[in-house]
């Protein structure tokens, strides 16, 4: 595990610029703006637990997912959410009378190992499609939980990019659940998440894009898509149990399912 400077140390160090040979100090915005680049180009990086944390990976293909349902690999919709693929993220949208609706991504982890520890959990968000109304107002935000170590974080100003991150103690889910880490990403309607990170730790470090081809082999052993073969449907029909698996289950799926 790699060490890391925290986004309050990048403040700090980049909080001034040299302006006509003049020590100047940035805006809030520009501040910003440079967070983000330096982020992704530190040398310093500890591995992200979620997997298609970009969210490049779409084997079902789709362009978008309505509801609780699997769309991009590994992240699921949350019940009232419209989930859009763009070309840097996924656009958040609800569909019922909420303002924040999102997806939610379960990890295999040996939990005993991992009770106890901090983690920090960071994503890069535009905000610039918000709805005017849910700007700077406290009853809309922004909410992230880690198995239940929520936060919030209310949009004070539009911005096409912008790091949220905040860090707790990881705990047990209650039954069923106890094996996971559940990570739900519950963003205003109108948001589009570039990138998600969840590290142990509580310092936000930086987020580096993973490579495509590892993270769809990661994918593949919950979900592989199939094809029916050519010629079969007379066969199958034949065999009502046989036609009905056929037709219902086109892909490979590994337990567990979450």
């Amino acid at each position: 595990m790699g060490g890391g400077i925290d986004l309050y140390t990048y403040d700090y160090l980049y909080q001034y610029k040299i302006e006509n040979n003049v020590l100047v100090k940035r805006s809030e915005e520009e501040l910003e703006k440079e967070r983000c680049k330096r982020i992704n180009i530190s040398p310093y990086s500890n591995n992200n637990l979620l997997i298609n944390p970009d969210f490049r990976v779409n084997q079902r293909g789709k362009t978008e997912y309505i509801g609780n349902i699997y769309g991009v690999d590994r992240w699921i919709g949350t019940q009232g959410s419209n989930i859009t693929v763009v070309e840097n993220g996924i656009k958040t949208e609800c569909f019922d009378d909420t303002h924040n609706q999102g997806v939610k991504q379960f990890i295999e982890c040996d939990m005993d190992l991992l009770v106890g520890k901090a983690f920090t959990l960071s994503l890069e968000v535009d905000t610039t499609e918000v709805p005017d109304e849910y700007v700077n107002v406290s009853s809309k935000y922004h909410w992230l939980s880690v198995n239940n170590i929520n936060h919030v974080f209310i949009v004070k100003k539009k911005k096409s990019s912008e790091i949220l991150s905040y860090s707790g103690t990881i705990q047990y889910l209650d039954g069923f659940y106890k094996p996971y880490l559940l990570v739900r990403l519950n963003t205003l309607t109108g948001t589009i998440i570039k990138w998600a990170k969840l590290e142990l730790g509580s310092i936000a470090t930086p987020f580096v894009f993973p490579d495509k081809t590892t993270e769809l082999l990661k994918c593949k052993r919950y979900y592989q898509k199939i094809g029916v073969p050519k010629g079969s449907y007379d066969a199958i029909i034949k065999n009502i149990t046989s036609y009905t698996t056929a037709s219902t289950k086109q892909y490979l799926s590994f337990s567990p399912q979450y």
